[in-house]
């Protein structure tokens, strides 16, 4: 078994309720590196280069910058790039250089955690955390099913079966309880509508207070 470092106990420690744990650490890695971008890094000239390149962040990743809340740093930050794409318009050219930075970060971060789990499968805990939890979402539930040997793909795919019957399950008593000649109140499937999505999709819903529920 490979010797277990920082990155084991962050996988193990994300499994909880959410619908894959490889999305929340990329998530909660990627909003560190951006913070540290929008304080430690914000005068880096290297990194300003690099952002100016790519022309900052896609769409996805450029709305996770601006919920982290800094005026001033974005206001750096984009005023250098904003003086590209001024400068790119009057030689007449839309082209840019560099892929979004933030992408390639966790793709890093995927393939890091990813690999960390695949390695520590049969890890007693490791195992009983994936058991007892929500699984993965499919698109990293998929990337690690290419890691894992065949019994352990068989493993896992029972493992899966279970948690997504449970969630259909839920999904059937949203519809059953909605009803108008049903009067139970709804309990914890009143938000499997925004779980399966997560779930079949990978996309987390950044605030769910924002979506109406039951």
């Amino acid at each position: 078994m490979p010797r277990k470092h920082i990155t084991y106990y962050e996988v193990l420690e994300a499994f909880g309720t959410s619908e894959c744990p490889i999305c929340n650490l990329v998530d909660k890695s990627m909003r560190q590196r951006m913070d540290a971008l929008l304080h430690e890094q914000v005068n880096d000239p290297g990194t300003r280069r690099k952002l100016v390149e790519s022309r900052g962040f896609c769409a996805p990743h450029s709305r996770v910058f601006l919920e982290l809340g800094h005026p001033l740093g974005v206001a750096l930050i984009f005023g250098d790039i904003l003086d590209a794409v001024i400068n790119d318009l009057e030689r007449n050219s839309t082209k840019h250089t560099g892929k979004c930075p933030a992408c390639q970060w966790a793709a890093s971060d995927e393939s890091r955690y990813l690999s960390v789990l695949a390695a520590h499968f049969d890890d007693e805990n490791m195992h009983d955390a994936i058991v007892n939890s929500r699984g993965f979402c499919l698109p990293h539930l998929r990337a690690l099913m290419s890691l894992l040997s065949q019994a352990q793909r068989s493993d896992l795919r029972q493992i899966i079966i279970s948690h997504l019957v449970s969630l259909r399950s839920e999904l059937s008593e949203i519809v059953r309880k909605s009803d108008y000649r049903c009067n139970e109140p709804f309990g914890q499937e009143r938000d499997a509508w925004i779980r399966v999505v997560e779930k079949l999709s990978g996309v987390r819903s950044a605030d769910r207070s924002a979506l109406s529920s039951f």
